[in-house]
């Protein structure tokens, strides 16, 4: 939610040394301005709120102070800039964006004046900051596009990577993720041509925030996780609350809620120790998210109102905006609706003014969830419209999704079934393609590279400290034979090789134990390998088999019969339908409609064998090959089939007078006029709607043409 583009490249050494003076000199000021109003204070929220509170007057009084100064500097320009470079550094530092946005745009004219384009693309990068926290992200594409033009003058890559994060994150709150992705892959390939391990850092974590909106979850895990080891490995370890934070957002959207809230800790306790109200608030924020995603309403609204009172008192509208947002969903979820909807309307208010996809589609679910539950349907359902088409330009997955689920309530409670429908199969196929089978397999992948990275490491430092062993051991050799060809003495020569053969001797035994510690490395390794193939076996049944029934999930199935139409074999489907199963479930729940179909398909596996696969095609549809099985033979099968299921679907009715059936369609590959799976299987549809229509509890075949 919140960027992490918040560290200018520094291309001279003298920039380094004026933001330094610049931060000792705030930090003296700032100490003096806000002494009274921190003691006691211990509480990291209370000191944030304070801070920004007393920052404004001594940003007043710094203002006056560098006035006076220039005003006695004139006929020294060179002077008048450094005063004016510092006062710059020193607004940033006290988190005054205004005065800070005035000193960086005087500097920058000043800068224009004097042709000095090195400073002018200081100037304009500061500012670039100034509009990532202010929300500004159509002038924050200008100001990366002015960076661009210049560093084509005088060429510099440190610059030039800084342009293409400001685009990345300007088209990234816009949500253009195809083309905030291709800006922080050049920043990164610069970064990384430049060795700059910080600016790698910043560019990886960018690049996998926008892969995670992207819905490429793997992705996304493996550069943020490559990220926070440059973070670690940094000394003194930087932006690590930033590196956790990504982390833990990441784990949200995977379903891990033990790792995100792990990761989550971590980032708070990070931000805590660092002297930056904004980072702390963006910790608060972004924890407040999940919170509210796990239903516990009430810490979030704790955070969420933290990270308000910070990002208020730092006038940061960016993320203001959020802040609304997750303390309107976390008023709505304790039932405080009445003080929910203002915050949500605040907080849409400003991600229109913003600009913010993600803000807005977030204000319109939240706003059509309430009106859902309050029954003004009407209203909720052009909400819900209004998110759907801004997701969709936007490709944001995970928020699209939740947005159809939305819908499909809605719908239902409209009364519009085939609408709901539609909305449901929307929202699975999105969920589908957010945790597919592919992505399981790859995750479970990279978890088992990384503690084979671990056992590799392990192993490689015990075969290091093994070769300096035998190093030393052949030394000692040569050593000892030099010895003895020089001695002169017989007892010499013997308390000699008394000596070497000690010190041989304890090495050989050195030598043998970390031989040891090498094979039991090598037996654990092994196990962890057994261990992460038998979990890839778990998952792969995961991602292949329909959870509630056991049988084939409709990838999987249809994965199957297109195979086998390659090989140009013969094969005939049966297409299921459960008769009413939508009555079934309203006038017996859906506890009993589950059982329906458990029962139903259990019946199917028990009449047909093994050899024959069967699979959920969708909701109450089930799907069965018949492989290499003529027409005439499917339809006595699918006769037959139905009968059985009929008798086992009685045995759990408990209401006999309205009996639970299925109607089957049957088609034939051979008997189709195109010989494709898709043509089949709609020939089987087709088939099995006659058979609804010609009074349902039957089978109907599809007739050639």
């Amino acid at each position: 939610m919140h960027d992490t583009t918040l560290a200018l490249p520094a291309p001279r050494r003298e920039t380094h040394r004026v933001r330094l003076r610049a931060w000792l000199i705030g930090l003296g000021m700032l100490c003096s301005g806000v002494s009274e109003a921190a003691d006691p204070i211990s509480d990291p929220i209370a000191v944030s709120v304070a801070y920004a509170r007393a920052a404004h007057p001594v940003a007043m009084r710094l203002q006056h102070a560098t006035e006076i100064g220039w005003r006695g500097l004139q006929g020294f320009p060179a002077i008048q800039r450094s005063l004016l470079q510092l006062e710059a550094h020193l607004q940033t530092a006290l988190s005054e964006p205004q005065d800070a946005e005035r000193c960086w745009q005087r500097l920058y004219t000043l800068a224009v004046q004097q042709n000095d384009v090195r400073m002018q693309l200081t100037a304009l990068h500061a500012r670039g900051e100034l509009r990532t926290l202010d929300g500004n992200y159509e002038e924050l594409h200008a100001l990366g596009e002015q960076i661009l033009q210049l560093t084509e003058r005088v060429p510099s890559p440190s610059y030039k990577a800084a342009a293409y994060n400001l685009l990345g994150t300007a088209a990234r709150r816009h949500g253009q993720l195809d083309r905030a992705a291709d800006y922080h892959e050049q920043a990164l390939a610069l970064r990384s041509m430049l060795q700059d391990r910080s600016g790698q850092a910043e560019s990886l974590a960018n690049l996998g925030t926008t892969r995670r909106d992207q819905g490429r979850f793997v992705e996304a895990l493996a550069l943020q996780h490559e990220a926070l080891q440059i973070r670690l490995r940094q000394s003194p370890p930087e932006h690590l609350d930033i590196a956790y934070r990504n982390l833990a957002l990441l784990y949200r959207e995977l379903d891990d809620p033990s790792q995100a809230r792990m990761h989550f800790e971590k980032a708070l306790d990070a931000a805590r120790k660092r002297p930056m109200p904004n980072a702390l608030a963006s910790v608060l924020g972004s924890y407040a998210v999940f919170l509210n995603d796990s239903g516990e309403y009430a810490r979030a609204q704790v955070l969420a109102g933290q990270a308000l009172s910070v990002d208020a008192s730092l006038g940061n509208r960016t993320y203001i905006a959020l802040d609304r947002l997750q303390l309107g969903r976390a008023l709505s979820g304790l039932g405080h609706r009445s003080e929910a909807i203002p915050q949500l309307y605040m907080a849409l208010q400003a991600g229109r003014e913003a600009a913010q996809t993600e803000i807005i589609a977030g204000a319109l679910l939240e706003l059509a969830r309430i009106e859902l539950d309050t029954h003004a349907l009407t209203s909720a359902n052009a909400r819900v419209e209004q998110a759907i088409n801004l997701l969709d330009g936007a490709r944001m997955m995970p928020l699209l999704a939740d947005a159809w689920f939305v819908r499909e309530r809605i719908r239902t409670q409209l009364g519009d079934n085939a609408g709901a429908l539609h909305a449901l199969r929307r929202y699975m196929q999105l969920r589908e393609r957010l945790i597919g089978a592919r992505s399981v397999q790859r995750i479970a992948a990279l978890k088992s590279a990384y503690q084979r990275q671990r056992y590799d490491e392990r192993i490689g430092e015990l075969t290091r400290n093994n070769t300096e062993n035998l190093l030393r051991a052949t030394q000692h050799r040569r050593t000892r034979d030099l010895t003895l060809a020089l001695s002169g003495s017989l007892i010499l020569l013997l308390g000699l090789i008394w000596h070497r053969y000690r010190v041989a001797y304890r090495l050989h035994h050195e030598l043998a134990h970390k031989h040891r510690e090498v094979e039991a490395a090598r037996r654990a390794l092994e196990d962890v390998n057994g261990t992460l193939r038998e979990q890839s076996r778990k998952l792969y049944r995961l991602a292949t088999r329909d959870p509630l029934t056991g049988v084939c999930n409709r990838r999987h199935m249809l994965q199957k019969l297109e195979r086998h139409i390659a090989r140009e074999r013969d094969v005939s489907v049966l297409l299921v339908d459960f008769d009413h199963f939508k009555q079934i479930n309203d006038r017996l729940g859906h506890l009993f409609g589950d059982q329906v179909l458990c029962v139903g398909t259990h019946a199917m596996r028990e009449h047909l064998g093994s050899g024959q696969p069967v699979g959920r095609f969708g909701g109450e549809e089930f799907l069965v090959a018949l492989f290499d099985v003529s027409a005439d033979k499917a339809a006595e099968i699918a006769e037959s089939l139905r009968k059985a299921m009929a008798r086992a679907l009685a045995a759990i009715n408990p209401e006999p007078q309205t009996p639970i059936t299925v109607s089957i369609g049957v088609a034939t590959l051979s008997q189709c006029e195109t010989r494709t799976l898709k043509y089949l299987l709609g020939a089987a549809d087709r088939a099995m709607y006659q058979a609804k229509a010609h009074g349902r509890n039957r089978i109907f075949r599809h007739q050639a043409l």
